[in-house]
Protein backbone atom coordinates (compact mmCIF):
# COMPACT_ATOMS: atom_id res chain seq x y z
CA UNK A 1 0.00 0.00 0.00
CA UNK A 2 1.34 3.44 -0.96
CA UNK A 3 1.33 6.30 1.45
CA UNK A 4 0.84 9.86 0.38
CA UNK A 5 4.53 10.55 0.98
CA UNK A 6 5.66 8.06 -1.65
CA UNK A 7 5.38 9.08 -5.29
CA UNK A 8 3.17 6.91 -7.43
CA UNK A 9 4.32 5.71 -10.83
CA UNK A 10 1.43 7.10 -12.83
CA UNK A 11 2.23 7.77 -16.44
CA UNK A 12 0.17 10.46 -18.11
CA UNK A 13 -1.87 9.41 -21.10
CA UNK A 14 -0.37 10.52 -24.39
CA UNK A 15 -1.87 13.63 -25.96
CA UNK A 16 -4.38 13.20 -28.74
CA UNK A 17 -3.85 16.74 -29.99
CA UNK A 18 -1.57 15.85 -32.96
CA UNK A 19 -4.00 13.18 -34.18
CA UNK A 20 -6.99 15.49 -33.72
CA UNK A 21 -5.35 18.30 -35.66
CA UNK A 22 -4.15 15.99 -38.44
CA UNK A 23 -7.53 14.31 -38.90
CA UNK A 24 -9.35 17.64 -38.58
CA UNK A 25 -7.33 19.03 -41.47
CA UNK A 26 -7.87 15.87 -43.51
CA UNK A 27 -11.64 16.08 -43.00
CA UNK A 28 -11.92 19.77 -43.83
CA UNK A 29 -9.69 19.37 -46.88
CA UNK A 30 -12.01 16.64 -48.17
CA UNK A 31 -15.03 18.87 -47.48
CA UNK A 32 -13.50 21.79 -49.34
CA UNK A 33 -12.74 19.53 -52.32
CA UNK A 34 -16.35 18.26 -52.33
CA UNK A 35 -17.55 21.87 -52.07
CA UNK A 36 -15.42 23.00 -54.99
CA UNK A 37 -16.42 20.05 -57.16
CA UNK A 38 -20.13 20.52 -56.53
CA UNK A 39 -20.01 24.29 -57.06
CA UNK A 40 -17.81 24.41 -60.14
CA UNK A 41 -19.56 21.46 -61.78
CA UNK A 42 -22.84 23.34 -61.44
CA UNK A 43 -24.41 20.62 -59.31
CA UNK A 44 -24.87 23.13 -56.49
CA UNK A 45 -25.29 26.79 -57.34
CA UNK A 46 -26.60 29.02 -54.54
CA UNK A 47 -27.66 31.57 -57.15
CA UNK A 48 -29.76 29.11 -59.17
CA UNK A 49 -33.06 28.08 -57.57
CA UNK A 50 -33.24 24.97 -59.77
CA UNK A 51 -30.19 23.48 -57.99
CA UNK A 52 -31.25 24.46 -54.46
CA UNK A 53 -32.31 20.93 -53.51
CA UNK A 54 -28.99 19.54 -54.74
CA UNK A 55 -27.30 21.24 -51.80
CA UNK A 56 -29.26 19.04 -49.44
CA UNK A 57 -28.05 15.95 -51.31
CA UNK A 58 -24.43 16.97 -50.61
CA UNK A 59 -24.91 17.06 -46.83
CA UNK A 60 -24.71 13.26 -46.43
CA UNK A 61 -21.28 13.35 -48.09
CA UNK A 62 -20.10 15.81 -45.44
CA UNK A 63 -21.62 13.63 -42.71
CA UNK A 64 -19.81 10.55 -44.03
CA UNK A 65 -16.54 12.50 -44.10
CA UNK A 66 -17.06 13.68 -40.51
CA UNK A 67 -17.98 10.35 -38.97
CA UNK A 68 -15.35 8.41 -40.92
CA UNK A 69 -12.48 10.73 -40.01
CA UNK A 70 -13.61 10.88 -36.38
CA UNK A 71 -13.79 7.09 -36.08
CA UNK A 72 -10.42 6.66 -37.80
CA UNK A 73 -8.80 9.27 -35.53
CA UNK A 74 -10.24 7.71 -32.37
CA UNK A 75 -9.20 4.20 -33.43
CA UNK A 76 -5.69 5.38 -34.30
CA UNK A 77 -5.27 6.99 -30.89
CA UNK A 78 -6.88 4.05 -29.12
CA UNK A 79 -4.79 1.37 -30.83
CA UNK A 80 -1.44 3.16 -31.17
CA UNK A 81 -1.31 5.28 -28.03
CA UNK A 82 -3.61 3.68 -25.46
CA UNK A 83 -3.02 -0.04 -25.85
CA UNK A 84 -6.35 -0.75 -27.53
CA UNK A 85 -8.70 0.88 -25.02
CA UNK A 86 -10.40 4.28 -24.96
CA UNK A 87 -13.29 5.73 -22.99
CA UNK A 88 -16.27 7.44 -24.56
CA UNK A 89 -15.24 10.78 -23.03
CA UNK A 90 -11.69 10.67 -24.38
CA UNK A 91 -12.96 9.61 -27.80
CA UNK A 92 -15.44 12.46 -27.88
CA UNK A 93 -12.79 14.92 -26.71
CA UNK A 94 -10.54 13.85 -29.58
CA UNK A 95 -13.39 14.14 -32.10
CA UNK A 96 -14.40 17.52 -30.70
CA UNK A 97 -10.84 18.87 -30.94
CA UNK A 98 -10.65 17.66 -34.55
CA UNK A 99 -14.03 19.30 -35.05
CA UNK A 100 -12.77 22.63 -33.76
CA UNK A 101 -10.09 22.53 -36.45
CA UNK A 102 -12.81 21.76 -38.99
CA UNK A 103 -15.01 24.62 -37.77
CA UNK A 104 -12.15 27.14 -37.80
CA UNK A 105 -11.10 26.24 -41.33
CA UNK A 106 -14.76 26.15 -42.47
CA UNK A 107 -15.27 29.70 -41.23
CA UNK A 108 -12.09 30.85 -42.99
CA UNK A 109 -12.98 28.94 -46.18
CA UNK A 110 -16.54 30.30 -46.28
CA UNK A 111 -15.33 33.86 -45.81
CA UNK A 112 -12.66 33.51 -48.51
CA UNK A 113 -15.11 31.87 -50.90
CA UNK A 114 -17.73 34.63 -50.75
CA UNK A 115 -15.21 37.45 -50.42
CA UNK A 116 -12.50 36.40 -52.92
CA UNK A 117 -13.40 33.37 -55.04
CA UNK A 118 -17.03 34.16 -55.91
CA UNK A 119 -18.00 37.60 -54.59
CA UNK A 120 -20.79 37.91 -57.17
CA UNK A 121 -22.71 35.10 -55.47
CA UNK A 122 -23.61 37.39 -52.56
CA UNK A 123 -25.09 40.08 -54.77
CA UNK A 124 -27.04 37.52 -56.79
CA UNK A 125 -28.32 35.93 -53.56
CA UNK A 126 -29.40 39.36 -52.29
CA UNK A 127 -31.28 40.10 -55.49
CA UNK A 128 -32.98 36.70 -55.39
CA UNK A 129 -34.03 37.18 -51.76
CA UNK A 130 -35.45 40.64 -52.44
CA UNK A 131 -37.31 39.30 -55.48
CA UNK A 132 -38.79 36.44 -53.42
CA UNK A 133 -39.82 38.88 -50.69
CA UNK A 134 -41.51 41.11 -53.24
CA UNK A 135 -43.31 38.09 -54.69
CA UNK A 136 -44.71 37.44 -51.21
CA UNK A 137 -45.97 41.00 -50.87
CA UNK A 138 -43.15 42.67 -48.93
CA UNK A 139 -41.46 45.79 -50.21
CA UNK A 140 -37.77 45.76 -51.00
CA UNK A 141 -37.12 48.47 -48.42
CA UNK A 142 -38.80 46.37 -45.69
CA UNK A 143 -36.48 43.41 -46.10
CA UNK A 144 -33.31 45.00 -47.43
CA UNK A 145 -31.70 45.54 -44.02
CA UNK A 146 -32.13 41.98 -42.85
CA UNK A 147 -31.13 40.57 -46.22
CA UNK A 148 -27.96 42.68 -46.21
CA UNK A 149 -27.16 41.41 -42.71
CA UNK A 150 -27.66 37.73 -43.53
CA UNK A 151 -25.74 37.96 -46.80
CA UNK A 152 -22.68 39.69 -45.37
CA UNK A 153 -19.51 37.60 -45.72
CA UNK A 154 -18.88 37.52 -41.97
CA UNK A 155 -22.39 36.33 -41.13
CA UNK A 156 -22.27 33.70 -43.89
CA UNK A 157 -18.94 32.42 -42.55
CA UNK A 158 -20.16 32.35 -38.94
CA UNK A 159 -23.39 30.57 -39.90
CA UNK A 160 -21.37 27.95 -41.80
CA UNK A 161 -19.22 27.50 -38.69
CA UNK A 162 -22.24 27.15 -36.40
CA UNK A 163 -23.88 24.53 -38.60
CA UNK A 164 -20.59 22.67 -38.96
CA UNK A 165 -20.16 22.74 -35.15
CA UNK A 166 -23.59 21.16 -34.76
CA UNK A 167 -22.52 18.35 -37.10
CA UNK A 168 -19.24 17.97 -35.22
CA UNK A 169 -21.03 17.46 -31.91
CA UNK A 170 -23.58 14.99 -33.30
CA UNK A 171 -21.11 12.93 -35.30
CA UNK A 172 -18.43 13.20 -32.62
CA UNK A 173 -20.85 11.60 -30.14
CA UNK A 174 -21.68 8.84 -32.62
CA UNK A 175 -18.02 8.19 -33.46
CA UNK A 176 -17.02 8.11 -29.79
CA UNK A 177 -19.75 5.60 -28.99
CA UNK A 178 -18.75 3.40 -31.95
CA UNK A 179 -15.00 3.50 -31.32
CA UNK A 180 -14.94 3.30 -27.51
CA UNK A 181 -13.42 0.15 -26.08
CA UNK A 182 -13.15 -0.43 -22.37
CA UNK A 183 -11.03 -3.14 -20.78
CA UNK A 184 -12.96 -6.14 -19.52
CA UNK A 185 -14.19 -5.46 -16.02
CA UNK A 186 -13.93 -1.69 -16.30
Amino acid sequence: MNSLDQPMNVQPEPSFRPIAIRYGFIAVLLMVVVDLITRFSGFVDPTDPSTAMNGFMVFPIYWIILITTFILAIKKHRDEDLGGFITFGRGFSLAFMAGLVIVAVTILWSFLYVQVIDPDSIEISREMAISQAEDQGASASDVEGSINFFTSPIVIALMAGIFRLLGVVIFGLIAASVAQKKPIGA
